[in-house]
């Protein structure tokens, strides 16, 4: 999940990839920080 708040959140961000293995979950996480980059997918 490549978006603009992963860059912003890129140290919170992390903390998640070592332990989430799913795409959906990161992109859940991206959800709820504020992320819009996952609408229509």
């Amino acid at each position: 999940a490549n978006h603009t708040n992963v860059v912003i959140n890129g140290n919170y961000m992390n903390g998640f990839r070592t332990d989430l293995d799913s795409n959906d979950t990161l992109a859940d996480i991206d959800i709820l920080i504020g992320s819009t980059d996952d609408e229509g997918k």
